[in-house]
């Protein structure tokens, strides 16, 4: 399949501090990539520079073959690219009115909106609740709700403007085992049956080996292994990373 993402040579500083030194990651169309590494290895900050909350000092990030290392995030949502947070970004309102939120991305001038429009955006709302499960909360305010419900919520938010790329950071953290299975599910769906491209920051190995169709290994900023879960957990250098010599 062809290459949907790409990001090469990627150095991000933060004065002294060096975040990522030199990444490259090749993603292509419909694959769930992996991006593991011990706490601290430059994760989610690869991920920031991939949605642009992070801007490298060196190297290019290209999507669908344009360069968009100098765009805004909200350029960079429009063309095709959804992220979720370890954290889920919550609004005040109902669960409902946060699902809509999504919708703006894809129509950022209200005054463009039609009514037909917010129909549609309606139904697609609809759908997305019943897609993650969450009928028995869609009235409810957010305030309060679980760590479980509000993934749920972030997620269908940016389902809402049909993303090409979904960026997942940590999607499991925080949940029980039954709401790891559940997000699991969502998605393995998006990914295999929708034919979403997803970049996966996880520290569960468990699910990583059941999901990953490659592994990217980051420590201290550096990518030091490349390759399918269950050979890359075996390389020496991937076990130094994680437990020492």
């Amino acid at each position: 399949m062809a290459v949907i993402l790409e990001a090469r040579d990627i150095h991000l500083r933060f004065g002294g501090v060096i975040a990522l030194k030199g990444v490259d990651i090749e993603i292509h169309e419909g694959e769930l990539l992996a991006l593991v590494g011990p706490n601290g290895s430059g994760k989610t900050s690869l991920l920031n520079c991939i949605c642009g909350f992070y801007k490298p000092q060196e190297g290019r990030i290209r999507f669908k073959g344009h360069d968009i290392t100098k765009l805004p995030p909200h350029r960079r949502a429009s063309m095709g690219i959804g992220r979720t947070f370890q954290t889920p970004y919550i609004f005040h309102g109902t669960v409902l009115d946060n699902i809509m939120v999504g919708y703006m991305t894809r129509n950022p001038i209200l005054k463009s909106i039609s009514y037909r429009g917010l129909e549609e955006a309606r139904e697609k709302v609809e759908k997305l609740i019943d897609f993650v499960e969450l009928e028995p909360y869609r009235d409810e305010h957010v305030e309060g709700l679980p760590m479980g419900i509000r993934k749920k919520i972030e997620l269908a938010r940016i389902l809402m403007w049909d993303p090409e790329v979904i960026l997942l950071d940590e999607p499991s953290s925080g949940l029980s085992i039954d709401e790891k299975r559940d997000m699991a599910r969502y998605i393995i769906e998006l990914n295999e049956v929708l034919g979403k491209t997803i970049v996966l920051v996880e520290h569960d190995m468990s699910l990583v080996h059941d999901l990953a169709d490659k592994t990217v290994v980051l420590d201290a900023g550096v990518k030091i292994a490349e390759g399918k879960p269950e050979k890359v957990v075996k390389e020496a250098i991937v076990i130094k990373a994680y437990i020492g010599e």
